[in-house]
């Protein structure tokens, strides 16, 4: 059953993302931009790991 998840964008390019999220889970996502992030809908959530892999610096 899909998850949703808000990830904050401000240090996280929406290209990197998408990268990321088909490279996890093909087409099977969901991305929409809210006001200071993304509202992910994804078959499970992403690690801090992951999120931290495209993560600009600050």
């Amino acid at each position: 059953m899909p998850v949703k998840q808000t990830i904050p964008s401000r240090y996280i390019n929406r290209a990197d993302l998408s990268a990321l999220l088909t490279s996890l889970f093909g087409s099977n996502f969901a991305v929409k931009v809210l006001e200071d992030s993304y509202g992910l809908i994804i078959p499970r959530e992403l690690s801090d790991t992951e999120i931290a892999g495209i993560t600009r610096p600050q």
